[in-house]
């Protein structure tokens, strides 16, 4: 869990935003694929998104994958990208995840 007081020291410094987040990594771990963010302090944040049997509207990857105009075969293309992003407090720190409700409206 990350400190609130070190992401918004981060973040200050480098006149950075919670709304959107950099992949920093991705891994492709049959039948997972994990997308990992990144904050400029350096913390890492991850989300696994399953690779369905039959794709549906319903499908999370799917979403993140067709915002981007990837094939699932092209996922570690996602790195690099900066995505929008959830964030909540949970203890004394933020947590960070993919807003894939925002993606899919795009």
């Amino acid at each position: 869990m990350t400190d609130i007081d070190d992401v918004a020291d981060s973040l200050a410094a480098t006149q950075g935003s919670l709304d959107d987040l950099p992949v920093v990594a991705v891994r492709v771990d049959d039948p997972m694929v994990t997308v990992v963010l990144g904050l400029p302090s350096g913390d890492r944040f991850e989300e696994a998104l399953t690779i369905p049997p039959v794709w549906g509207m319903n499908c999370r990857l799917k979403t993140l994958l067709d915002a981007y105009d990837l094939a699932l075969d092209d996922v570690e293309d996602l790195e690099g990208e900066t995505v929008p992003c959830t964030r909540s407090v949970e203890g004394s720190g933020l947590s960070f995840g993919l807003d894939l409700d925002s993606l899919a409206e795009t």
